[in-house]
């Protein structure tokens, strides 16, 4: 990406394009918990350790809605 620097770019996981990090509504992979409810599911807990794992807005906001076609998000 011209006018980027290197540090900023990564690839979306998801789409495959470099992405710019510093750009409002990047998504960043992050890891946490899972507390399991007596009646079945679970409520998210998010930690926040982060990973270098980004993925572009337009790619994720997709997966999030099933629209991606694929049978795991990440």
């Amino acid at each position: 990406m011209q006018g980027v620097p290197e540090r900023f770019v990564a690839r979306c996981e998801l789409g495959g394009e470099e992405i710019d990090t510093r750009v409002e509504g990047v998504h960043q992979w992050m890891s946490g918990w899972v507390k399991q409810r007596d009646a079945g599911g679970g409520h998210g807990i998010s930690c926040a350790v982060r990973e270098n794992r980004w993925a572009c807005s337009y790619h994720v906001d997709r997966a999030a809605r099933g629209l991606t076609g694929q049978g795991r998000m990440f």
